[in-house]
């Protein structure tokens, strides 16, 4: 029944060989399990990507849970819950994304040499995935309009 679409989550090594897969959080935001990958977005929205990450100065030096926020596996695996078909999933992944947006992550440290390559994978892999996303949606949207114009031609 709903269970039956595990085809949308690859295996950590095929969509980013470079990610550690001993890793805990990314194996369980890559989880087969659409529930296991959106509790562990959730967890991610109130901790490492929450509240607390736009009122630190810098996410760079903010601590632990800054310093994790701009790890880019973590933020690759995140950015690829953008295409969950899990709704949930992609709002909370959405959310996490968001949060690291609006907290500014390297945004106009220059003299830090890690920053700009932090903002640049974040755009480097959120834009294709975001843009993919809208594709899809706007393919669905055609769809639907062409059935429903279909519907009103045979009244």
């Amino acid at each position: 029944s709903a269970g039956g679409g595990g085809g949308d989550v690859p295996p950590p090594s095929a969509s980013d060989p470079a990610s550690p897969p001993s890793d805990p959080v990314i194996r369980r935001v890559r989880h087969g399990d659409p529930r296991v990958r959106h509790a562990a977005l959730i967890a991610l929205s109130g901790t490492v990507y929450g509240p607390s990450l736009s009122s630190s100065s810098s996410a760079s030096e903010g601590g632990a849970a800054g310093g994790r926020a701009s790890d880019p596996s973590l933020l690759r695996a995140v950015s690829e819950r953008l295409l969950d078909s899990d709704v949930p999933t992609a709002i909370a992944a959405a959310g996490c994304l968001a949060n690291y947006a609006a907290s500014g992550a390297g945004a106009g440290e220059v003299s830090d040499g890690g920053a700009g390559g932090e903002m640049d994978v974040a755009g480097e892999v959120t834009a294709p995935i975001l843009l993919q996303r809208v594709t899809r949606s706007l393919s669905s949207l055609e769809e639907m309009t062409a059935s429903h114009r279909d519907q009103i031609a045979e009244d």
